[in-house]
């Protein structure tokens, strides 16, 4: 696992730090010293781990779509090994939803640093990939919930951030009909389920290893300029606390795919 420092933005708090512990300690891979250094820094962002899933933005009716399924530090450089993954983490389950609302559960095969599974378009129209996902072991006293999306536009497909729910807790939405293009000012939306994310924590990450960090607004709201060409991941995370559970709150991330053209 290699972390690499961004210094744009200190957006991580006590829950992300409490995994962050966790998952050092699962992984056995750096010094509780050198960790603690850095959460004592007021100048370096440390991501967290997350799933997010992988396709091509755009599909054919009849032809077949492969989508790969990753879990890790995006900064990383490369994913985990799936014998490495915290946790059931490895447990979720993957739906597609159809252009006319139903869902079906994609059959994942494991492989030696992600999981793949692939399905067969053969209307027209947008099809959202989605994973919700409680992690069943519990750290500092936080109840982790892994989300992703990734959508598929197959002909002239338009999307409303309602329709990418998915059913999830949180998520992030992007228009994947509208002019997604480097040097632009790119708008995404934090969505929970009780309306607009307000204050989550937002992370692009582009294909060169760039990332910008910020929080989003009352209506949920955020945007950054995409300086590169290709596959963005965008990464938010809300907590919530929670009474009466064995846990004293939940923390959500959530992951979304995008495509930002030339």
């Amino acid at each position: 696992m290699r972390i690499r420092l961004n210094i744009n933005k200190i957006i991580f708090g006590p829950e992300v730090i409490a995994y962050r512990l966790q998952v050092l300690k699962h992984t056995n891979m750096l010094r509780l010293t050198f960790l603690i250094l850095l959460l004592g820094s007021a100048s370096l962002q440390l991501s967290a781990h997350a799933l997010w899933i992988e396709t091509h933005p755009s599909g054919k009716p009849g032809k077949k779509q492969f989508v790969n399924v990753f879990y890790g530090e995006p900064t990383a450089g490369a994913p985990d090994r799936v014998a490495d993954w915290w946790s059931d983490v490895s447990n979720f389950t993957l739906w597609l939803i159809k252009p006319d609302g139903s869902r079906e559960q994609l059959v994942v095969s494991p492989g030696d640093d992600r999981f793949s599974a692939s399905f067969t378009p053969f209307l027209e129209g947008l099809y959202t990939l989605a994973i919700s996902h409680n992690v069943s072991e519990i750290a500092g006293g936080v109840q982790y919930q892994f989300n992703a999306t990734a959508m598929v536009r197959v002909g002239k497909a338009t999307a409303s951030s309602d329709y990418a729910a998915a059913g999830a807790e949180l998520y992030v939405f992007a228009d994947p009909a509208s002019q997604l293009r480097k040097g632009r000012p790119l708008e995404v939306s934090c969505h929970g389920s009780r309306g607009p994310a307000e204050a989550a924590y937002v992370t692009a990450y582009a294909p060169t290893g760039w990332a910008k960090s910020f929080q989003a607004d009352a209506s949920g709201k955020g945007s950054f300029v995409p300086e590169w060409a290709g596959t963005y991941l965008i990464e938010a995370g809300k907590g919530e606390e929670i009474r009466g559970k064995t846990f004293t709150s939940i923390y959500r991330i959530t992951t979304l795919q995008i495509h930002v053209s030339r």
